[in-house]
């Protein structure tokens, strides 16, 4: 028993650097996810600007179908009055 504990304690003295890089891998990660949320936080006010353009441009177009509407009702009119 004294000797699978002495391994252990080889392996483990062994797997040191791997666990080292591994942890440094994580906090670089860490960092970039970091970094991501700022981008994502910066983005998001262009992301709102962007939708209320488009709640915009969404209002023009159903104004121009209404008025499309409109203008095909008086063909129609018009055309019976032919």
């Amino acid at each position: 028993m004294h000797l699978s504990v002495l391994q252990s304690g080889f392996c483990l003295t062994q797997l040191r650097p791997e666990v080292r890089k591994s942890h440094l891998d994580l906090t670089k990660l860490q960092l970039k996810v970091r970094k991501s949320c700022l981008d994502l936080t910066k983005l998001q006010p262009e992301v709102r600007k962007s939708y209320l353009d488009l709640t915009k441009l969404q209002s023009k177009v159903r104004k121009s179908h209404l008025d499309l509407t409109k203008l095909q009702l008086k063909v129609r009119k018009s055309c019976l009055d032919l």
